[in-house]
């Protein structure tokens, strides 16, 4: 079974997981509005600030930030779970672009064109939200430190600051760095 068909078969019932999905939003939402708080100030609005839900499922995060007045981008590797989402954002009357986005494949189909190999083909077998690339710490180091790329020393990237705009900048630093 594929990640995307696990997320799939859950869509349609995922928010059964909380006892009280509406009050779960809305304690996730002002917990990540106090982060953001925390980390631009006080006197942030929402309306001025563009987030990026790289995962977002059903919407458990990207919803109540919206209804905050975030200008929130939702994508995730889940055709059922992003109509669920799209659903959910008209039935609240939010705005909420959204589509599917399999950022792992995307990578792995950049680094190939790059590279002229499937030597990172593995990244698509690999699951959750981090990707190990298997990169020495020499060439992390320097995608970090020349390109601007950041991952743990063993070179597990998290998948979710690679978007359509900035993959193939990704492919390329990585293969000029291996």
């Amino acid at each position: 079974m594929t990640t995307a068909r696990f997320y799939d078969d859950i869509a349609h019932y995922y928010d059964l997981i909380f006892q009280d999905w509406e009050s779960s939003m809305s304690r996730q939402g002002a917990a990540i509005d106090q982060l953001i708080g925390r980390e631009l100030g006080s006197e942030h609005q929402p309306s001025e600030i563009s987030s990026l839900d790289a995962s977002a499922g059903i919407g458990t995060q990207a919803l109540p930030l919206a209804r905050k007045g975030f200008r929130v981008t939702a994508r995730d590797i889940s055709p059922d779970a992003i109509a669920r989402l799209q659903r959910e954002t008209a039935e609240r009357g939010l705005v909420i672009p959204s589509a599917v986005a399999d950022m792992r494949a995307l990578l792995a189909q950049h680094l190939r064109t790059v590279i002229g190999d499937g030597s990172f083909d593995f990244i698509q077998d690999q699951h959750g939200m981090f990707s190990l690339l298997g990169v020495s710490p020499q060439a992390v180091e320097r995608l970090r430190d020349q390109h601007h790329i950041f991952m743990m020393h063993d070179s597990r990237i998290n998948l979710a600051g690679i978007m359509p705009h900035n993959v193939e900048y990704v492919a390329r630093a990585v293969a000029e760095e291996q």
